[in-house]
């Protein structure tokens, strides 16, 4: 990419996710300067290029690969800003390389679909089966929030390390487990925490 092009894939990465650039900069862990105009041509004159290392945090951070960055630099199109929200259904959120403790990873094996009014940090999960019914039936979308914490009452999404999901009702920590209640009985369950991968809060429900 041509020099331009770089800056301009930054200035559009921004916009896409409702940023300034210093907003991106800080959302990414840089200097909130980093990306400022005048920090664009050095004292000398020279151009002054942002760092390869730069670039991935921004892109990690707005979960874009550099395809779509390389497209953002090169094309003359405006942006059009998206609330496009990742997506899998719950039997393929078991896979591993698809999420962790941090939240979304591998954003390639994510389907996308629009929803608005939600920020980065969310996922989109479809219920396939009948297993949490009838709160939760046969293709009712779920919004899970993959950075909040969790508190007392709370559903959630919870992922052992033997790769099974399930939806449960959280109830409280201690030092080496978590109790957790059924969603449709009152059976309570308590796993420890070595064989727990993660646990994410669901915030809302398409029923």
């Amino acid at each position: 990419m041509k020099y331009n092009q770089i800056w301009l894939a930054v200035d559009k990465l921004a916009k896409l996710n409702n940023l300034s650039t210093s907003g991106l900069a800080k959302k990414a862990g840089l200097d909130s300067t980093s990306f400022n105009k005048s920090k664009r041509i050095r004292k000398d004159g020279q151009q002054r290029w942002p760092s390869m290392e730069s670039i991935n945090k921004i892109l990690t951070v707005c979960n874009c690969d550099f395809e779509d960055f390389y497209k953002l630099g090169t094309s003359e199109e405006p942006v059009i800003k998206r609330n496009i929200t990742p997506f899998c259904n719950i039997t393929e959120l078991a896979e591993e390389n698809r999420l962790n403790e941090k939240g979304i990873v591998n954003i390639k094996k994510w389907s996308e679909i629009n929803f608005p009014e939600i920020d980065s940090g969310y996922i989109a999960v479809e219920i396939n089966n009948n297993n949490y019914a009838p709160l939760y039936k046969d293709g009712d979308v779920i919004i899970v929030n993959t950075k909040c914490e969790i508190r007392k009452s709370d559903r959630v999404i919870v992922k052992n390390k033997n790769n099974n999901t399930n939806i449960l009702e959280f109830i409280r920590r201690t030092s080496d487990s978590v109790e957790f209640k059924s969603i449709n009985s009152d059976k309570i369950t308590t796993i420890k925490l070595f064989d727990i991968e993660w646990i994410k809060r669901i915030i809302w429900a398409s029923q």
